[in-house]
């Protein structure tokens, strides 16, 4: 086959061309993304109940969902909070479901929540399932400041124009809030009249009807016949009769009540750059390219000719990482190309090297002409393996090359070097590129979430060697050589140096190798202190946080604060960031009403005391996001009464807070107290910041007791009661006013003024069925009693949980924390248990999923790259040193990553095993060179060291052009001469400084090993003789 490429050069070319023209053809053509669309195997079921106590929720919502659930397949674990009005359950299905499975666990949970029927009577709307799509999240944040009502003819303006943008999927607003219309019933007047808040509202609904009567066939006309008694404005409203006086006269509504447009009150207040704020939410199509997608959106923004005093601020550009990665790539990947093809002119021909380089542009193309049929897009995950193939993509077409221009130089006609070389270099070349096959293959059963989201680099991997291997067989030779008559010879001899660096390597061999028993043990010793280092002393964090470009403030003012107060309060501390942060700061947001940070389409506050701010730093910024929360720490002037904790932007898939325990009991004085003590103990650890409990206590709660007997006897109903109290404070709405463009709601309430009276409550009068009007406070007792903001449940129970930050500087990580809670906090409570349940969540028992089978799984992948190239060599010690190079290649990542201070990540794993391909290349290349030395049991040792010094310093260059070229390729990366990245780079400077290292042990150890081993041949071959003899 090789000699059929090289007689027909034209195909050659048309292959060539083919691959670069449909691989440019895709790539122009393929969606761009932040993070890889993935199955999440998790179901979010949302219920609203206005006005609904943090009790009422969890008893009327959440437990009766988690008991229908409860059995459910393939549900693993449940998580909900319920809270003034919401109930939010997460179900988390089991990580090995597959898509098909998920759907169907999805219509079971469907099908469960619809067969329960005892749901309150003032459900708003039914329980709604959805699943968190990464491909459809928000991709940015339009804040629009400006006065009051043109903020809503702003929003009507550019609402629907985003939507109609080919890659919008939704846009969400927020902070804005419902028109509707008010009644604010005077119960002083009301009690004059006696008239009770049932009658009012039962009066709207008999007033705003309308139906079709039927038609009217009278020869020769027909006629609909309608009725209609619809408001059709604010004044009909007023004007509504609520009865007659029995001596004459009507009883209006606007005589016990003051009627008005309003907005709804949702308790949630929103900002941006310190004003007042509308913020509109774009999510993307799952399909739509996230780069069009956002320019689309800009262009839009700055064309829309918005209403006077309303300037639209961009906050939250999801995009931007995706550009910063691209930029990082295109420029680091074309330096590294550019450094590769250097140092290949340093070794070879000017078109040897031209050709040898022009393998990696090839195999890139052939792999993203691939990319769509196996449903992998431009994103994060995926650049990284791109990142990776540039230092190994090259290596196998350099020893080919290197063979060829061996043959060449040695005077060996053009086509049949090509041929000689490629044949000689077949078997290793194979061999090295299944060895580094195997070495990625354990990626694909990495578990958890980050494991669904990492697949594609393996695959990628594994393409492009398949396209390299293509091209390194059948393209490279008839490139360098040429056919026939035009066949090439070589136009430059080896190089002087490298003549030179031959004869000192080779020297150097001949002195240090008859003490290669002294040169493995210092190997193997600096192995063992390495892994000592690496158990005791290496971080590890999966996913690198330095990066983050967005930190938040969460504001916790005095309970009972009202949120005009705390809306104060956060104004005060937006006004001093700017002064703060300088030129690093992009913008700020803020929503004073409650802290779920990562919930930007929330419409509705939890706690009026609750707010956080978003601090956005503009693209590469002078200080990371944790380096500043350092400094707006000792800044920030903060009252003293207001309680601040800060937490940067997470980067990568959702893993949990870095520390994180809960306790679950339904014993709330056990589950109170240990939890106290939990949290003393987790303050006191090195290392933990900004600790915090989703146990916070909610305002003071008044417990209207019902005197059931008194209710009995007064002919009053409980739903009268229960209505009458719910419309008294939080208002129901009763009933519409209609029109084509929209429905707004018509809200019964008690004015503001009695809304902040008991005692107006109390007396406040229902009606029983016999006519007669009774005060509220002779059928209730109140009874004032703390409560907490919301109750949060683990699998049915109870649970308060304990979350704080990692301090950076500390040297702790997640999982060494994690190891000190689990030896020294948990077993104390283990002798409580069933009824008490103290666990580690978050990003330890994350990380633990997804690395949990690795260490099997490895060696796995050790055991198969030892039996491939037992089947390369025919000798099971000859596999072993070869293989030794993996794990003795470590040596130089973790003391280079000490040097630098960088964590073990998940793209530093990734690093070390492309890093494992490369090494067993060479070594595979040098053993299978040096199995040509004399097998003779005869000679001196001198003679057999010459001979292995002599086939090795021929290596030598093939050794080093792949190491150089491979850290040519990857350094630019790691240093980020065109960029930084804090996920690529550590990946980089694994291969790197891994590479770097592991030379030594291919030029030096693998030699070493050999002469052992042909040593002990030959005391083995000796005795035979002596007893045969």
């Amino acid at each position: 086959m090789i000699r059929f490429f090289l007689q027909r050069p034209m195909l050659v070319h048309v292959i060539t061309i083919a691959v670069l023209a449909i691989g440019i053809l895709v790539l122009s053509r393929s969606q761009r993304e932040g993070f890889p669309a993935v199955t999440i195997n998790e179901v979010v079921i949302t219920t609203v109940l206005p006005g609904a106590s943090p009790d009422d929720v969890e008893a009327q919502i959440t437990v009766p969902i988690e008991d229908a659930i409860r059995e459910v397949d393939g549900v693993e674990e449940t998580s909900s909070t319920s809270q003034d009005g919401l109930s939010q359950i997460v179900v988390s299905l089991y990580e090995d479901l597959g898509p098909r499975e998920v759907e169907a666990a999805e219509r079971d949970l469907q099908k469960a929540v619809d067969a329960i029927t005892d749901f309150p009577d003032d459900l708003d709307a039914p329980p709604v399932l959805t699943r968190f799509n990464p491909a459809k999240r928000p991709v940015i944040e339009i804040g629009l400041t400006g006065p009051p009502a043109a903020l809503r003819e702003a929003t009507e303006l550019l609402r629907p124009r985003i939507e109609e943008l080919g890659g919008v999927g939704e846009v969400s607003e927020v902070g804005l809030g419902d028109r509707e219309i008010e009644v604010l019933l005077d119960p002083v007047r009301a009690r004059a009249q006696q008239v009770t808040l049932d009658e009012v509202m039962a009066a709207l609904q008999r007033r705003n009807v309308a139906s079709t009567g039927g038609r009217l066939t009278a020869y020769p006309l027909h006629r609909q016949v309608v009725l209609s008694g619809e408001y059709r404005d604010v004044e009909e409203i007023r004007e509504s009769i609520l009865r007659f006086h029995p001596t004459g006269g009507a009883l209006r509504l606007r005589d016990v009540a003051m009627v008005r447009e309003t907005v709804e009150d949702t308790g949630l207040r929103v900002h941006a750059e310190g004003e007042p704020a509308v913020s509109l939410i774009v999510r993307k199509r799952e399909s739509a390219d996230i780069l069009d997608t956002v320019d689309a959106i800009y262009a839009l923004i700055d064309a829309a000719a918005l209403p006077e005093g309303v300037q639209a601020h961009i906050y939250n550009d999801v995009s931007r990482e995706t550009r910063n990665r691209l930029d990082v790539v295109i420029t680091n990947g074309v330096g590294g190309v550019v450094l590769v093809l250097a140092v290949l002119l340093i070794f070879l021909s000017a078109r040897v090297s031209f050709w040898v380089a022009f393998g990696l542009p090839f195999a890139l193309l052939g792999v993203t002409a691939l990319l769509p049929a196996l449903g992998i897009s431009i994103n994060m995950i995926s650049l990284a393996g791109f990142v990776l193939v540039i230092g190994i993509v090259v290596d196998d077409a350099i020893i080919i090359a290197e063979r060829i221009a061996f043959h060449l130089e040695a005077g060996l006609p053009p086509v049949d070097a090509a041929v000689t070389g490629t044949r000689e270099m077949a078997v290793p070349v194979i061999g090295s590129s299944l060895t580094t096959i195997l070495a990625f293959s354990p990626l694909f059963l990495l578990g958890g979430l980050p494991g669904k989201f990492s697949w594609a680099i393996p695959a990628i991997v594994i393409m492009t060697l398949a396209v390299s291997l293509f091209e390194c067989f059948f393209i490279l030779p008839g490139h360098i050589v040429g056919k026939g008559e035009g066949a090439k010879t070589l136009d430059k001899p080896k190089a002087r140096f490298m003549v030179a660096l031959e004869r000192g390597y080779s020297a150097l061999l001949r002195k240090i190798l008859p003490r290669g028993g002294l040169i493995a043990l210092l190997f193997l010793l600096l192995f063992v202190g390495t892994l000592q280092y690496l158990r005791t002393s290496m971080p590890v964090v999966l996913f690198p946080q330095d990066d983050s470009d967005t930190f938040y403030i969460k504001v916790n003012a005095p309970l009972g604060t009202p949120i005009e107060r705390t809306e104060a309060i956060v104004r005060d501390l937006e006004r001093q960031l700017p002064a703060i942060v300088g030129e690093d700061l992009q913008g700020v947001t803020a929503r004073v009403g409650h802290q779920e940070i990562l919930q930007l389409e929330r419409e509705i506050g939890a706690a009026e005391h609750e707010a956080h701010v978003s601090v956005y730093l503009r693209n590469e910024p002078s200080y990371s996001a944790h380096a500043w929360i350092s400094r707006v720490k000792r800044e920030l002037q903060v009252p003293a009464a207001v309680e601040v904790l800060y937490e940067a932007k997470v980067i990568g898939p959702p893993m949990g807070k870095p520390v994180q325990v809960h306790v679950s009991s339904n014993d709330d004085a056990q589950r109170r107290r240990v939890s106290n003590q939990v949290r003393a103990y987790l303050g006191g650890l090195p290392g933990v910041a900004e600790l915090e409990s989703d146990a916070r206590p909610g305002i003071r709660q008044i417990d209207l007791r019902l005197d059931y007997r008194r209710l009995a006897l007064e002919q009053v109903s409980v739903d009268t009661v229960s209505r009458t109290v719910k419309a008294a404070f939080f208002g129901l709405p009763i009933t519409e006013l209609r029109d084509l463009d929209e429905r707004v709601d018509i809200r019964v309430r008690f004015d503001p003024a009695a809304r902040a009276d008991l005692d107006m409550l109390l007396a406040t009068p229902v009606r029983g069925e016999d006519g007669r009007l009774h005060a509220l406070r002779e059928l209730v007792e109140p009874v004032e009693v703390d409560a907490l903001a919301a109750h949060h449940h683990r699998n049915g129970v109870r649970t308060t949980t304990l979350m704080g930050m990692v301090e950076q500087g500390s040297g702790e990580t997640a999982t060494s924390l994690a190891k000190r809670i689990e030896a020294e906090l948990l077993p104390e409570y283990r002798a409580l248990e069933p009824g008490l349940r103290v666990s580690i969540g978050g990003e330890a028992t994350k990380t633990g999923e997804t690395l949990g089978e690795m260490p099997l799984v490895l060696g796995l992948a050790l055991l198969g790259i030892i039996m491939v190239v037992m089947l390369l060599t025919g000798s099971l010690t000859q596999a072993l040193f070869v293989v030794s190079a993996v794990p003795l290649g470590l040596i130089g990542v973790v003391w280079a990553y000490a040097t630098h201070g960088i964590p073990i990540s998940l793209f530093a794993l990734l690093g070390v095993t492309g890093l494992s391909g490369v090494v067993v290349n060479d070594s595979i290349v040098m053993v299978t060179s040096l199995n040509r030395t004399g097998h003779g049991e005869g000679g001196e040792l001198h003679e057999l060291v010459d001979e292995i010094a002599t086939i090795a310093a021929e290596r030598l260059r093939p050794v080093l052009l792949t190491t150089l070229t491979t850290v040519a390729g990857v350094m630019p990366t790691a240093y980020g001469f065109g960029g930084a990245d804090a996920m690529l780079s550590p990946m980089s400077l694994a291969m790197g400084y891994g590479l770097i290292f592991a030379t030594s042990i291919t030029l030096l150890l693998v030699p070493s090993l050999y002469l052992i081993r042909r040593k002990g041949e030959r005391r083995r071959a000796r005795r035979r003789a002596a007893r045969e003899g």
